[in-house]
C-alpha cells in the first residue's frame, strides 16, 4: 500500500505518532503516555506528520 510506504519514509517522530494514532487507534493522551511526551507535542507531530504525508502523496500523484 502506497500510504504505508510513505508513512514508513517519514521522520521517526512523525511516523510513530501516525502509526499509534491511525493503526493502533490510540488517542492523544495514550500516545503522550506511551512516548512520554506532552499532549501538545503529540498534536503537533500528528499535524506535521499528516502534512508531510499529504505532500509526499501529492508529489507522487496519489492524491488529486
Amino acid at each position: 500500500d502506497e500510504i504505508i510506504k510513505q508513512i514508513a519514509s517519514l521522520s521517526g517522530k512523525y511516523k510513530e505518532v501516525l502509526i499509534l494514532y491511525y493503526y493502533q487507534e490510540m488517542n492523544t493522551k495514550e500516545i503522550s503516555d506511551v512516548l512520554n511526551i506532552s499532549i501538545n507535542t503529540v498534536k503537533s507531530r500528528l499535524l506535521r506528520g499528516k502534512k508531510a504525508l499529504q505532500s509526499k502523496l501529492e508529489i507522487g500523484g496519489k492524491l488529486e
